[in-house]
């Protein structure tokens, strides 16, 4: 039992007036695998907020106390990394979707279909965090694993982000309402970004040297035509997501290297 003690990690923080600093502050401490926080603040109800995301960034983490000017975090799920093969592939599916829904709202011109994909980027990003305080949590003799794991995640998750911005971005804006050249540039593009996740994918969970090395030459040759576009009249902003979704797939692809010789 004393040798279990040990490994709990608490922590205290004085936050304050800063209400949008503790969003990241908390979800900053459960990544890192935190069991208990105590925040002390001066906004009063200031636990309502915290309750709120903490059902949107975490699972586990739950105020067990509050009173005026202090609120009490503590895991009360814990981690196991016997589940964090099935939670990783959960993720993978998750992408994969949003991807896809993306692409099926460009190409079906679905305005408020574009709304759906903030939902589930929501998710993905409490089963991200979820993974990272689980590799975090692990002996420090598997250090070289957990880093290529960790990076893997954030990138996977990251792409996430960029499909959602860019979702987000389009329904600001209203591109699909009407015709606009754009939308045939990013649908056909969705297209190709949508097949290379699709193929890193299958090559994650079989890696074929021969497959991973074709991919790198496909994803290559993919940002260089996206080069020419900045020369035709396409918003700046659409252009930059597809760029990041290149570059994080890319990534992806150095980071399953790095796993297979971790």
């Amino acid at each position: 039992m004393g040798e279990q003690e040990k490994k709990v990690r608490k922590d205290r923080f004085v936050l304050g007036n800063n209400k949008r600093l503790g969003k990241s502050l908390v979800t900053s401490y459960y990544r890192a695998g935190y069991d208990e926080l105590v925040l002390s603040h001066d906004m009063p109800g200031y636990e309502r907020y915290v309750q709120k995301f903490l059902g949107e960034e975490t699972m586990g983490y739950e105020i067990i106390s509050h009173t005026t000017n202090r609120c009490t975090i503590q895991d009360l799920a814990g981690t196991a990394m016997s589940v964090f093969d099935n939670v990783l592939r959960r993720i993978w599916f998750l992408v994969l979707g949003i991807a896809e829904d993306l692409l099926n709202c460009v190409e079906s011109a679905d305005h408020d279909g574009l709304r759906a994909l903030y939902i589930q980027e929501k998710k993905i990003n409490i089963l991200s965090n979820y993974c990272i305080r689980t590799l975090i949590k692990q002996p420090s003799d598997s250090t070289h694993l957990v880093a290529a794991q960790y990076r893997f995640t954030r990138n996977l998750e990251e792409i996430a982000d960029t499909i959602k911005d860019l979702g987000q971005y389009l329904h600001a804006k209203e591109v699909l309402v009407g015709p606009n050249p754009a939308v045939s540039v990013v649908a056909s593009n969705l297209k190709k970004s949508n097949g290379f996740l699709n193929e890193f994918y299958a090559i994650y969970y079989q890696f074929s040297p021969e497959r991973t090395e074709r991919l790198m030459k496909d994803l290559q040759d993919y940002y260089n035509s996206l080069i020419p576009l900045f020369s035709e009249d396409i918003d700046s902003f659409i252009l930059h997501h597809l760029f990041e979704m290149s570059k994080r797939t890319r990534n992806l692809v150095s980071n399953v290297i790095e796993i297979q010789i971790a």
